[in-house]
């Protein structure tokens, strides 16, 4: 049965729980969408590196050209 009169100082302890909960629920959130944002950014830089891939023939005949000065 609920107490009609409760106790005020026994009322703080839910709503901690609950501002716990809720803290909680934001620091994942926040972590979850950290992640997406760092792994969005990676497959950008990694598309942007990959124009600069140099591999075979080519890096090997780039190297054995003498330079001007």
């Amino acid at each position: 049965m609920r107490d009609l009169y409760p106790d005020p100082q026994k009322r703080w302890k839910p709503k901690f729980g609950r501002f716990l909960l809720d803290s909680d629920a934001r620091i994942d959130t926040f972590l979850f969408q950290a992640g997406r944002w760092v792994r969005e950014l990676f497959e950008r830089f990694s598309t942007v590196m990959d124009r600069f891939h140099v591999s075979g023939w080519r890096r090997w005949g780039s190297s054995s050209r003498p330079r001007r000065a």
